[in-house]
């Protein structure tokens, strides 16, 4: 690696580092795990291919190893068919499940909801969440690239409600708070996001478990999820 794409790889990351740490999801907790250097960084370049599936998954297997939310930017993934075709290779791998959901309407606009797990080491199923710089994604994943955050741990938090369902996700992440701490963050974070979601016509409830929202056309490519 040269010394200027070593420049561009560090500017990418204190890009994508400094939206989170202004909150730019609604969500307090990744601005505190951006702040205090809980996330573990990685950036894969290259068309869809069974190498970039392997840099995924070792990018993730190593934030796992740390203890650290996985955060892999794609800096050289810009449009919504693009990431489509991401999607779709990550659709034939072994670790990866991903699903368009049935849902196409979005405030009169045809859009598509996609869902991505990941699988762990340790064989838990953990959901994805998906970040772009388009119209079509939720305004909390609108960020600078395209990126995909998961986390690779076991269950870490113990302020977290009973799951649902078996799935990890975010919520499950270590954080170091004492239950008032988190508490007054996971009331703030109800509010910014309902503030932020004012214009957005969707539930909220039904987007936390979504990756990202394309464009129909684009996501006709991807295997439908089965009831």
């Amino acid at each position: 690696m040269t010394e200027g794409e070593a420049d561009q790889r560090k500017a990418c990351v204190d890009n994508f580092r400094g939206w989170l740490e202004r909150v730019g999801t609604g969500c307090t907790f990744a601005n505190l795990l951006a702040a205090k250097a809980n996330v573990h960084y990685d950036i894969v370049a290259g068309a869809p291919s069974p190498n970039l599936i392997a840099a995924l998954d070792a990018a993730l297997d190593e934030a796992a190893a740390s203890n650290h939310v996985g955060v892999t930017l794609l800096p050289e993934v810009h449009t919504a068919r693009e990431i489509a075709g991401v999607l779709l290779a990550l659709s034939t791998a072994p670790r990866w499940h991903v699903r368009r959901l049935e849902r196409e309407n979005h405030a009169g606009r045809q859009l598509g909801a996609v869902r991505v797990h990941w699988r762990t080491k340790a064989g838990a199923m953990s959901s994805v969440i998906g970040f772009a710089p388009l119209r079509s994604m939720p305004i909390t994943r609108r960020a600078p690239y395209v990126a995909m955050t998961v986390w690779p741990g076991a269950r870490s938090n113990e302020f977290a409600r009973a799951p649902a369902s078996e799935t990890l996700g975010i919520v499950d992440s270590a954080h170091g708070l004492t239950k008032d701490e988190y508490d007054a963050r996971w009331k703030k974070t109800r509010g910014l996001v309902k503030e932020m979601f004012l214009h957005e016509r969707e539930d909220a409830t039904f987007l936390r478990d979504v990756a990202f929202r394309l464009p129909l056309a684009t996501v006709s490519i991807l295997p439908m999820e089965v009831p």
